[in-house]
């Protein structure tokens, strides 16, 4: 049995699991003609049924604690829950620096990142104005 100890709001432990399902591979698939959307819940549909009861989020949620206790002591400290964090924070940001190197030399360049916020400029800029409106600024459909 897994003890958390009581400097550790709940919150937080929710937050890592939350963290956990969606680090893992659920990405919407396009319908076919007449079919309904499917989303691929990855690893936490153990059977393939297109659900997740409740037997599959208590192994997801098990999983999870055991990546979060590092010693294996049945115990979750703040110091766990940090390092847990921090260890999601810097695998996002490698992720994202990776979409970063379109010349895939594991580095990104001033170049490459100036490019990216070029590329967003120009999708943000619907009317190819050179400009962006206020009324660009706004997530379409608002």
């Amino acid at each position: 049995m897994i003890t958390i100890t009581r400097n550790i709001p709940g919150a937080l432990l929710a937050s890592a699991l939350v963290l956990a399902l969606t680090s893992a591979s659920a990405f919407a698939q396009a319908p076919a003609a007449g079919k309904p959307q499917t989303v691929n819940l990855g690893p936490m549909d153990q059977n393939g049924d297109g659900k997740i009861s409740a037997d599959e989020a208590k192994w997801v949620t098990a999983k999870s604690i055991a990546k979060i206790d590092a010693n294996k002591d049945g115990i979750i400290t703040t110091a766990e829950l940090k390092a847990e964090e921090e260890r999601l924070r810097d695998a996002d940001r490698q992720r994202q620096l990776s979409m970063l190197d379109s010349n895939h030399d594991g580095k990104t360049s001033t170049a490459e990142f100036a490019a990216m916020d070029t590329q967003r400029f120009q999708a943000m800029d619907r009317n190819h104005d050179g400009f962006l409106s206020p009324e660009e600024l706004r997530p379409q459909g608002q």
